[in-house]
């Protein structure tokens, strides 16, 4: 028999479930419901609101990226929401 990570967790029996353990299930519910919570937070409309007072939202298109935040905010605050948003992702998948 092949000694492959699957096989050591049950899924070549269907057990997979059975041979979870608590910090499995938790960390497969973080990454179903965390991580799209975490990915949906308007960070870059945060940003420029709390460092310029402009709201993304009314500015322009309406767009709340990072791009708007460069064009509305300045330099600064663009870089400073492209390294928040990038902290956002790298998180979750650490």
């Amino acid at each position: 028999m092949a000694s492959t990570h699957f096989a050591h967790y049950g899924m070549a029996t269907g057990r997979f479930l059975a041979l979870m353990s608590i910090n499995d299930g938790w960390g497969i519910l973080f990454l179903v419901v965390g991580c799209p919570l975490i990915g949906g937070m308007p960070i870059t409309a945060w940003i420029v609101r709390g460092l310029t007072g402009q709201k993304l939202k009314d500015l322009g298109t309406g767009n709340i990226g990072v791009s708007a935040a460069f064009y509305h905010g300045g330099t600064a605050v663009g870089v400073f929401s492209v390294l928040a948003e990038a902290a956002k992702g790298i998180g979750c998948v650490l």
